[in-house]
């Protein structure tokens, strides 16, 4: 599936109006097994939880320029696809589980 952001960036985007980018997108792998988080991004190519980030990420960033946003329990990465296509972060992510 397409991971979606409606926040513009200067990632990879696709969807543009009169005022430049629109919609930030890249493919992602989804559990093809019933999840709620692959369910919503299968739906609706993002997982809501996740937009706070960004703009805590640029609320903050410039008072820390070189730090880093590490994501513990990726779970399937939403939350990091949402900073990839959103911020310049430099991103961290584990998930424990197998």
């Amino acid at each position: 599936v397409n991971f979606r952001t409606p926040i513009a960036t200067t990632g990879s985007t696709n969807s543009q109006d009169d005022n430049g980018p629109t919609e930030a997108t890249a493919p992602m792998c989804v559990h093809s097994t019933p999840d709620i988080v692959s369910g919503s991004i299968s739906r609706k190519g993002r997982w809501g939880d996740c937009d706070i980030l960004t703009r805590l990420w640029n609320e903050h960033h410039h008072k820390h320029p070189d730090g880093i946003y590490v994501e513990i329990g990726a779970n399937i990465g939403s939350c990091v696809m949402q900073m990839l296509l959103t911020t310049n972060a430099t991103i961290v992510a584990f998930e424990p589980h197998p």
